[in-house]
This record gives C-alpha cells, sequence and structure tokens, in this order.
C-alpha cells in the first residue's frame, strides 16, 4: 500500500505546472498533461484523420482550423477556450487535459495512467461529432493521435497535425 501512495504523490506530482524537464517526460500511462497542453497551445492544428465508429469522415474536416487557447489561470494552465474557424465561421468551445488511471493491477500495486482530453462545443453538428473524452496514444511536435473508446474497445480515432 505504502508503494501505491507513492506512486500517486509522484504522478500528481508530474502533473504540476512546472515545465521544468517535463516536455519529453513519459511514465506508463504516456505524456504528462502539462506537456499535452503545450503542444496543444504552440500551433494552431487540423484535423487530419477522424473515424466515427468505423466510419471514416476525415473530410468533413478539411477546411476546419483549431487553436488551443491556454486559460490565463495560472493553476488551472491545462484547459481553456478553442477557436475554430471554418470558411468564414468562427466557432468556440473548451478543451481541458488531464490525467486519469486507466488500469490498476493490484497483485502488483501497479496504476498506468492515461492522458485525456476533454473537448465540448455548442454547434455546428461537425463538431458535435468530435466533442468527449478522448485519449492521446501517440504525441509527437507535430501530430496528436487521440482515441474514445468504449468497453475498453478503440471505437473512433481523431488526429490533429500542426497546420
Amino acid at each position: 500500500m505504502k508503494k501505491l501512495v507513492l506512486i500517486l504523490l509522484l504522478v500528481s506530482y508530474s502533473c504540476g505546472t512546472d515545465a521544468s524537464g517535463l516536455d519529453d517526460y513519459e511514465h506508463s500511462g504516456g505524456v504528462v498533461p502539462y506537456a499535452l497542453s503545450t503542444k496543444l497551445n504552440a500551433s494552431t492544428w487540423k484535423i487530419t484523420f477522424f473515424s466515427n465508429n468505423g466510419l471514416e469522415e476525415t473530410s468533413l474536416y478539411s477546411s476546419y482550423v483549431f487553436k488551443f487557447n491556454k486559460n490565463e489561470d495560472v493553476l488551472n494552465v491545462n484547459s481553456g477556450k478553442v477557436e475554430v474557424n471554418y470558411q468564414a465561421n468562427k466557432y468556440e468551445g473548451i478543451w481541458s487535459v488531464y490525467q486519469k488511471i486507466i488500469s490498476y493491477n493490484p497483485s502488483q500495486e501497479v496504476l498506468e495512467f492515461g492522458c485525456f482530453i476533454a473537448l465540448s462545443f455548442v454547434s455546428p453538428n461537425d463538431l458535435l461529432k468530435i466533442e468527449g473524452e478522448w485519449q492521446s496514444v501517440m504525441e509527437t511536435n507535430t501530430k496528436i493521435v487521440f482515441v474514445k473508446k468504449f468497453n475498453n474497445e478503440i471505437v473512433s480515432y481523431l488526429t490533429f497535425e500542426k497546420y
């Protein structure tokens, strides 16, 4: 049990707002939320792949450009507003990056964490298709791949690339 508490404390510390040395830090569940937030804030993004319940719908997003603006509150830098430009239209939503437990092995007292983004929009329907909780499964400085799961099965893929 002491190992479990220590692991939780270490993970809690790694999710703090101090960015020094965290850019490439990885743990058993992927990159920490601060590093993902930093990547999202660094540029504008386009969706280069979207599969919704097995149906590939990337073409719906070919003209959408996303800008993830961080919250100005220094205690909550892993969230903010997302500005979406589509032709002459502008839409706004909210985003939040966080970490949560995705598996636990009680016999070895090992927790596995995942890094997630939650997206929320009011309209249009294309943006409503991508809202919800997405788990980050691959990140580079120019590409981020998210998956959405249902009953531990991947049902949707969402890929952003720098624009």
